[in-house]
């Protein structure tokens, strides 16, 4: 049996026995200081990820510890009659105005009760309906008093 020692020549830290038999005609390529540490590198490799799929598969168990900042809820602001001529009414919603023509066939109701087009008065806060025509109101619903203030 022959025997010899060499070095790889890739990696000088490891060591391998190339052993010839000669009666059986096979040879063995034994490598030391490398297939155990070999062992040892895919034995961790396998902890480490097995642990990162873990940790990444779980939900994180502190996650509403964290609190979002709270943003003011949008002001709704009503429409309001911002002129009265004639029989035409002028509505402000936020940045919006628009003309509305009251006609005879016009519901119009005032904190409730039947009204006509004199009782709507600048300041009160108002639900307008339109009908087949929209520069025409089917139905104006107002309440409040001039200044926009709730009875």
């Amino acid at each position: 049996m022959l025997a010899s020692w060499r070095r790889n020549s890739l990696q000088a830290s490891r060591l391998y026995l190339f052993v010839v038999n000669a009666a059986t005609q096979h040879f063995v390529l034994h490598f030391f200081c490398g297939s155990a540490k070999t062992e040892a590198v895919k034995k961790r490799l396998l902890v480490v990820v097995s642990v990162l799929l873990v940790a990444l598969a779980t939900p994180p168990a502190f996650a509403g510890g964290k609190k979002k900042k709270a943003f003011p809820a949008p002001k709704y602001q009503a429409p309001v009659i911002s002129n009265v001529t004639g029989n035409t009414i002028t509505v402000t919603e936020e940045k919006t105005t628009r003309a509305f023509t009251i006609t005879q066939f016009t519901e119009v109701t005032v904190n409730g009760q039947r009204a006509t087009i004199a009782a709507l008065k600048p300041g009160m806060t108002v639900n307008v309906t339109i009908g087949v025509d929209p520069s025409q109101a089917a139905r104006v619903n107002a309440s409040g008093t001039p200044g926009g203030k709730v009875k």
